[in-house]
């Protein structure tokens, strides 16, 4: 058995939980649209803006229902303030996504390139070796002569 929500109307004393509790409980007894303005109505006598249970999420919850309350001055910097921050936060992680993604494609190449490069025979300092040196010179410091390092003055 459904519970009529008129008996059991918040105030200013309630949290703004309790206020999104009874406006789902609205929804279940009317339609949307009458219990958002059931919801207003009630809101505007008992509360209203700038009372404590006037909170971000209630305003952002009774937006996505279609309700926009008015706000304080401070309550319209705190959701500007609130909604930069959510940004700054879902960027930081689209790149930290990014970079973590290219981290491990870089870990899976070099992988790649070591799995076959010692398939085909080759040791790990033939991998290391720049490409197009395959083979270190080494020039033994007896072939230099005196006269070749002097320090011009």
């Amino acid at each position: 058995m459904r519970t009529d929500p008129s008996k059991s109307i918040p105030t200013n004393a309630d949290s703004a939980e309790q206020w999104v509790v009874w406006h789902k409980s609205l929804k279940r007894w009317f339609h949307k649209k009458e219990a958002n303005e059931q919801w207003l109505r009630f809101w505007n006598q008992r509360a209203g803006k700038g009372s404590d249970p006037d909170t971000h999420e209630l305003r952002k919850y009774m937006e996505s229902q279609g309700v926009n309350l008015t706000k304080t001055p401070a309550a319209a910097i705190t959701d500007k303030a609130i909604g930069i921050l959510d940004w700054t936060e879902d960027t930081i992680n689209a790149i930290r996504a990014i970079i973590i993604g290219t981290v491990i494609l870089i870990i899976l190449l070099i992988a790649y390139y070591i799995y076959h490069s010692t398939r085909r025979g080759k040791s790990i300092a033939e991998m290391a070796l720049p490409i197009g040196r395959r083979s270190a010179p080494i020039y033994p410091m007896e072939s230099y002569s005196s006269s070749s390092l002097r320090l011009t003055q």
